[in-house]
């Protein structure tokens, strides 16, 4: 069973301007259900324009980039031996004796959103109970959250299959111009679907998607090197500079030049 650690509803209308990164020591369900920008679970890079389902087991890396007014809750908790592996995208659990496959991030309507904030809702008034009788229904109440978040991820039909070799093969060439038409076909997908099935999973669409990893990448390579901004267009997929500056502005809300003014003095 889980040991609850922490249950807290965020609410900020504060813009924050720079990235911060956490390291867990906990395992994390979080639903974000309202907020501006990009954030990033492991390897997975996620608007934040709809309500979202996170997973985030211990040791996962989490960045929260520029974000607007934001509304959430997340509870952390404790489970040894619940996690077998996690490659930043997918984490393999432990439950009940079988294995399943946990992406990082899942997509809301607003009906499923609703029940996930009342489940919220539930685990932060058990935890607030004093004794025993508090912290045992607490552990239930999270138990049910994570088979909530498990049952709505455990289809492993081939098109689920063939979304996923498309996201990770999307993620290794990203800052290549290899036609998404080409990864598509690839994995096995149909090019004129591909909009339609990717941004129903993920929430965006595929370009938006390789957009949120160029800039990311962008960011690093600007801050971290020496690099002229031409040189990390380039390097990112972009040819022209004056176009990745633009679409760079419109993701971070600086030009590149002005970040690297920033960084590096």
């Amino acid at each position: 069973m889980p040991e609850p650690v922490v249950c807290i509803h965020h609410r900020s209308h504060q813009l924050q301007a720079e990235p911060r990164t956490w390291l867990h020591q906990e395992h994390y369900l979080t639903l974000l259900l309202r907020g501006d920008g990009y954030g990033r679970n492991g390897r997975v890079v996620y608007p934040r324009a709809r309500p979202l389902f996170l997973f985030t087991p211990i040791g996962r890396e989490d960045v929260n980039g520029l974000v607007g007014p934001v509304a959430a809750w997340w509870v952390g908790f404790r489970w040894p031996g619940l996690v077998l592996s996690d490659d930043g995208q997918i984490a393999q659990l432990s439950l009940g004796g079988e294995r399943v496959d946990v992406p990082a991030v899942k997509p809301l309507d607003a009906e499923a959103a609703a029940e996930v904030t009342r489940r919220f809702a539930q685990i932060h008034a058990a935890m607030a109970r004093p004794g025993f009788a508090g912290a045992l229904l607490a552990r239930a109440l999270i138990a049910q959250l994570l088979v909530d978040y498990v049952d709505c991820e455990t289809a492993q039909a081939p098109m689920h299959r063939a979304l996923t070799r498309f996201r990770a093969a999307l993620e290794r060439r990203a800052c290549t111009r290899d036609p998404l038409t080409t990864l598509a076909r690839g994995c096995g997908l149909r090019p004129n679907r591909l909009r339609e099935l990717f941004q129903q999973r993920y929430g965006l669409t595929p370009i938006a998607y390789r957009t949120g990893l160029r800039i990311a990448r962008a960011r690093e390579l600007l801050t971290g090197t020496a690099m002229r901004v031409s040189e990390v267009a380039t390097a990112v997929g972009y040819p022209d500079p004056l176009y990745f500056s633009r679409v760079f502005t419109d993701r971070v809300g600086m030009p590149p030049s002005e970040l690297i003014r920033r960084k590096r003095g």
